[in-house]
């Protein structure tokens, strides 16, 4: 019973009911749809699926069963005969009931018995029980407004008619006495079924044994009748001849000559059966042998499975060391990120250092031009001086000497003054100068630790980018996680380049910032001594013509030496300036051709990470590939060791047979014997040779026979070990083909390997070891090879020798041939031979199977 298939009812059959079949009816959900519960007619026949019955005292719409909202009901359509559920009639003749629910369980019978008058027949009614089941296959309930079962309610009323028996008819309804006295009955039906059925049972067993006892019996009279009648023939023949001594004598001297003949004919087919069994036991050891050097090869390449297993769990954790190693590598990019980051950071803070003191240079620069602007106010003031000491000196010539002199003197006194003040000035000038000085000097420092940054960004980068290198090297074995380190080394590498191009553009321009103040300076410098130049040579003009006294020419001369030594001081300085700049300038076409070079090593860097992306995923194909055919061989082995496994069982087998079979061999040798010491001590007359001669000759056959069924065991077998041998060559092939798929692999490996030597050579020692295992796997695969091709040797072998055994086989059914032309004497004397065979055949029968 399916759930889900619908609501359904069972109709079983009662003892007392018209016969019918058990009906399994699906019910309807809706009373407008409900099934039809009637008498057979021509168009509705009775059915295990439906509630049309063969009985004559049903009308033709005799009720109506349907399921709605869980519950079963039955109606009653105006049947003649009315329909009673458990002994309750629903409605009077004729009239039409109102919806019954009915239970699992529930005793329902269509009709009465009615007899027929004029024949003295009774017509028998339709009494089942019927079992509802839900849609979800769950029976309904089995008792009516009561949840326990049957059993339980029988056991209370038994036991309530046992403590109160003088209540008993109060405690029980006839309702519930009818249930009860339904299930006892059906109870007991079933049960009288089931003895029927067991005695019937029974007596068929017992006649068919008897049968074939008596069959047996009449079989083994016939035989006996048969020989009988043979041997009453051949006396009567005998006797119907005339009696004489010579003929006696000819016949039995014939006699003698056919037996001679069939005891050599016997002796001879013997003979051979026993050589060829012989030869075929010898063939099975031969194959035990081969069997077992197999085994042993087989654990061979399961010791080299192994091994080769164990070298892939060290590749693999050499693979997982290189990823830890690049791992440990990756830390250390970062950690030289971090470094790389603070060192940007000191060299931004050392621009912004510099940028402060070019400022504080600027605001010093503009003082000095201040400084410069007054000083030129100053030489204007003492060239005016001058200009009236001259315009004096005139007036003193023209006038009076005294007071020309006091007034040269006067006029001395302040043009010293001024000198004295320009000197001051100058001096002033000098110090100013000498502060420029260390300034520019503090700028050049100030270059210098910038070339230096520079060259150490450089240095920097160049490192960062042999660590790129050989990070990317290493990265190269890796299997797994290579594109992205790939990626990140890349983008970090092209971060940093352009870190170091922007830091390097940004100290170029500073470099040319710095040259163009220089230039500046130096321009402003040259002004300041052309304006020097000038107010010296004012000066010694002046002094020229205005000093006539030789210490007062003297003193001026002096001034005048220091300020042409201060002059070509400064002069120096400015060439001193001008190397400085030329060395700056040369630094920033350096800068230039490094920035050149280093964009050159960029796109370099660039092509080769690209060429190692490409290795890289190469190498992930190809170790994918390995895996697979990893997998494969691993496969492939397992399953080779459940054939070998296989074989071994069935090698077993065929020992056992072969023990068998020579245990059967030695039994026939010994019966042999014992037939040919009976024969040589046995006297009997010519009719009881010839009898014995017959049962000699039936006994051979039927060894014949035997030896023929233990031949086609023999072939079978040899069959078998051919599809064996089919298979394992089947094997051999695939795991040739596994061989070649193996060596390309190798070969590509070891193409891998050079390539590697060649690109990486912090892995020499790693490759060469690789290789060395590749190469004690070529050989172990070739030596699988070798082994295989002696195994295809030991399988052309042991078809040579199947073929052999078919042409013997073929000489033992000429041998048949020939047996099968004897008499029917002999064949209905080895009947009971045959039958033991058979028996015997029958008992091995499943040691075979």
């Amino acid at each position: 019973m399916t759930a889900g298939s619908g609501p359904y009812a069972v109709f079983t059959p009662c003892v007392q009911s018209h016969a019918f079949e058990e009906r399994r009816t699906p019910l309807p959900c809706q009373e407008e749809h409900a099934i039809k519960i009637g008498r057979s007619v021509a168009r509705l026949k009775p059915n295990v699926d439906n509630a049309i019955f063969d009985c004559k005292v049903l009308s033709r719409n005799h009720a109506t069963m349907w399921y709605e909202d869980g519950r079963f009901y039955l109606r009653d359509t105006k049947s003649s005969n009315g329909t009673f559920v458990n002994n309750q009639r629903l409605s009077k003749g004729g009239e039409e009931s109102a919806p019954t629910e009915i239970f699992s369980g529930d005793i329902i019978q269509f009709g009465v018995d009615i007899v027929e008058n004029t024949k003295k027949v009774t017509h028998g009614c339709i009494i089942a029980m019927v079992r509802l089941f839900h849609s979800d296959g769950t029976e309904a309930s089995i008792v009516r407004d009561c949840p326990d079962s049957v059993d339980s309610q029988s056991q209370m009323h038994t036991s309530m008619i046992a403590s109160s028996p003088s209540h008993a008819g109060n405690a029980l309804n006839s309702q519930e006495l009818f249930q009860l006295q339904q299930y006892i009955r059906e109870a007991t039906h079933r049960e009288q079924m089931l003895e029927h059925k067991l005695s019937t049972l029974q007596g068929l067993l017992a006649s068919t044994q008897e049968a074939s006892e008596n069959s047996w019996q009449a079989l083994i009279n016939e035989d006996r009748l048969l020989s009988r009648i043979e041997m009453l023939e051949s006396q009567l023949q005998m006797y119907s001849k005339s009696n004489n001594e010579d003929k006696m004598r000819d016949e039995v001297l014939n006699l003698h000559n056919e037996k001679e003949k069939y005891e050599t004919v016997a002796k001879e087919a013997l003979r051979r059966a026993l050589q060829e069994k012989t030869e075929a036991i010898q063939k099975l050891f031969d194959v035990e042998r081969s069997l077992e050097t197999t085994e042993e090869e087989c654990g061979r390449l399961r010791e080299k499975c192994e091994a080769a297993h164990s070298e892939l769990t060290t590749l693999s954790e050499t693979h997982q060391s290189t990823v830890d190693r690049i791992n440990q590598l990756l830390g250390q990019l970062q950690e030289s990120e971090s470094r790389y980051a603070e060192l940007e950071a000191g060299s931004n803070a050392e621009r912004a250092e510099l940028e402060r003191k070019l400022a504080e240079l600027v605001r010093q620069e503009t003082l000095l031009r201040l400084k410069i602007d007054s000083l030129q106010s100053d030489k204007d003031l003492s060239s005016e001086a001058l200009a009236a000491a001259t315009r004096h000196v005139e007036q003193m010539t023209a006038g009076e000497a005294n007071r020309a002199e006091d007034s040269g003197d006067e006029s001395l006194r302040q043009l010293s003054f001024a000198l004295k003040e320009s000197q001051l000035q100058a001096d002033e000038y000098k110090r100013q100068m000498n502060e420029m000085k260390n300034l520019l000097d503090t700028a050049d420092g100030q270059l210098d630790d910038v070339r230096a940054d520079l060259r150490q960004a450089k240095q920097m980068a160049s490192a960062e980018h042999q660590k790129a290198s050989r990070i990317g090297e290493k990265l190269e074995e890796s299997t797994k996680t290579m594109s992205a380190i790939v990626g990140s080394a890349t983008s970090d590498l092209l971060t940093h380049l352009e870190i170091s191009l922007f830091n390097q553009e940004h100290n170029e321009d500073l470099i040319k910032h710095l040259n163009e103040f220089a230039s500046q300076l130096e321009n402003r410098l040259k002004g300041v001594m052309a304006s020097i130049d000038e107010a010296s040579s004012g000066y010694d003009s002046a002094l020229e013509t205005s000093l006539s006294s030789d210490d007062d020419r003297m003193a001026l001369e002096d001034q005048l030496a220091k300020a042409l030594q201060a002059q070509l001081m400064s002069d120096t300085e400015l060439d001193k300036y001008k190397v400085e700049l030329s060395h700056a300038q040369r630094l920033q076409e350096k800068s230039h051709q490094e920035a050149d070079v280093l964009r050159d090593q960029l796109k370099q860097t660039e092509l080769l990470l690209a060429e190692s992306a490409a290795q890289c995923e190469r190498y992930r194909d190809q170790a994918t590939k390995e895996k697979d055919l990893r997998a494969t061989l691993h496969d492939e082995l397992n399953r080779l060791k459940m054939d070998m496994e296989d074989t071994k069982t069935r090698l077993n087998e065929q020992s056992e047979e072969i023990s068998h079979l020579k245990e059967k061999l030695s039994g026939t040798t010994e019966e042999l014997a014992f037939e040919r010491s009976v024969k040589n001590t046995s006297s009997m007359d010519g009719d009881n040779e010839r009898i014995e001669l017959h049962r000699q000759l039936a006994k051979h056959q039927a060894d014949f026979s035997r030896m023929n069924e233990e031949c086609d065991q023999l072939r079978q077998r040899t069959t078998r070990s051919d599809t064996e041998l089919s298979s394992v060559r089947e094997e051999c092939c695939r795991l040739e083909s596994e061989n070649r798929q193996l060596h390309d692999s190798l070969d590509d490996l070891n193409r891998l390997k050079e390539s590697l030597l060649t690109n990486e050579t912090t892995w020499r020692d790693h490759v060469g070891s690789v290789k060395s295992e590749a190469g004690i796997v070529r050989n172990q695969l070739d030596e699988t090879v070798e082994q295989l091709m002696r195994v295809q040797q030991r399988e052309s072998q042991q078809a040579e020798e199947a073929r052999n055994l078919r042409r013997r086989l073929e000489e033992a059914f000429d041998l048949e041939e020939l047996a099968r032309r004897s008499r029917t004497v002999m064949v209905v004397s080895a009947i009971p031979l045959i039958l033991l065979f058979i028996a015997l055949v029958a008992a091995f029968l499943p040691f075979f199977a």
